[in-house]
This record gives C-alpha cells, structure tokens and sequence, in this order.
C-alpha cells in the first residue's frame, strides 16, 4: 500500500486503538471522512484483486443516514458536542506529521459537497442528501465539490442512429455507430458519453449525440 491508502489504515487503526473497550457516539464528524476514504480504497482492492465484477459499488452505491437535522438543530449540536479529550489527542498527533499532500489525498479522506438536482419535471428531485450552497461556510470547509446530480436524457445505441439519419445522414448505420464507440474508447465511464442503464445495457448521453453529429459532418459526404 502507497500513499493515502497506507496512511488512512494507519489513522483507522490507531483510533481503533484509542477506543478500545471505550465507548462515545461523538465521533461521526471527526471520523467520517477518513472512514469513506476506507471503504472505497477497501473496495478498489476488491476489484483489484478479483475483478471489477466482484466490486461493490451497484450493491451499495449509497448510504442512507436515518437521521434528519434543520439547520439550527445541526448548529447547536455542533457547538454542543465535542470529541473525548483521548481521541482529539490521537487525532492531532497523527495529523501533526502530514504533509499537505498527504491530508488532502482522497485515499486518506474524502468530503462529498453535493448541489441541488436539476430536474426537468416537478417533484423529479428528492431532498435526500444536505444540500450545502456554494459561498456558505459549510462549503469552505469541503476542499471541493465533487458531484453533481443532473437529470440527463438517456439514449439506447438505436436511438442514436434514428436521430443521426433524422438529421441528414441517411447512410450512417448501428454498425457505423458501434465502430465509432469503440474508436472513441466511448464507454469508458471517465469520458462521461453515456452509462449503464436501469437494465444493464448501456445509453448515452446528448454529450454523446453531439460527438457523433460532429463525425458525421467531418465525414463529408460518406453517410449522406
């Protein structure tokens, strides 16, 4: 193990220490965030180790907290609470020895801001998660937004031919469309062009359609 992955295990395992045959429910805020950065290094290691298959993201994609708090209930039992005086102590002296690189390596801990889910139809977005508005002094303390829930159209490979020949390109064909995915390397999930649908098939997204039209129209006459 290198970097963040050895240094969040290394934090875990001496607060597990400090905790020992002691008990305190005044620890989710301190811990949170090294304990996040655990369960996904534990489970790029699973993948790593035995395949992406065997990953755990689509059977526990995400945590649900069973707990609601407004903002003045959040407020009052932030001030209020306070981590036991042994473990404020482990957490300062293993912290004191990082480097900045180090404490802000998502491997050791992560923050997640989320921002309000833009919907095309009413009461398509739930509140289920804090919404934390950018400017706020909660979000001065996340080092950076990392999601962005937004409702995107979703496409399956057929609809994307239909719309290309609805646009000019008669000739553009599924085989035209697949030998164009895989030279794009398109269903790489970092690219962000589409994602595995409610069935397990694969859709794209306007981000895609659009790459599409614009090999169309650098192909000049082929597909019309």
């Amino acid at each position: 193990m290198k970097g963040g992955v050895a240094k969040n295990l290394e934090f875990l395992i001496e607060i597990r220490h400090e905790i020992e045959h002691r008990s305190t429910n005044r620890i989710d805020d301190a811990l949170g965030a090294k304990l996040q950065s655990c369960a996904l290094n534990f489970n790029d290691l699973l993948k790593k180790e035995f395949g992406a298959q065997y990953g755990l993201e689509k059977r526990l994609p995400l945590a649900l907290q069973f707990v609601s708090f407004g903002a003045e209930q959040r407020a009052a039992l932030k001030k209020a609470s306070g981590l036991p005086k042994h473990i404020e102590a482990a957490i300062d002296a293993f912290e004191h020895g990082l480097t900045d690189e180090e404490m802000k390596d998502p491997a050791y801990r992560i923050s997640y801001g989320f921002v309000p889910m833009v919907a095309k139809k009413p009461g398509a977005a739930d509140t289920a998660v804090h919404i934390v508005s950018g400017g706020s002094d909660e979000a001065g303390e996340i080092s950076k937004i990392i999601l962005k829930e937004v409702n995107k159209d979703r496409y399956p490979p057929n609809k994307v031919v239909e719309k290309m020949q609805a646009a000019g390109f008669q000739k553009f064909r599924m085989h035209d469309h697949t030998q164009l995915w895989k030279q794009f390397d398109a269903k790489n999930p970092g690219k962000g062009f589409g994602c595995v649908g409610d069935y397990g098939n694969w859709v794209w997204f306007d981000r895609w359609i659009d790459q599409v039209r614009q090999h169309c129209e650098a192909e000049g006459e082929k597909f019309i």
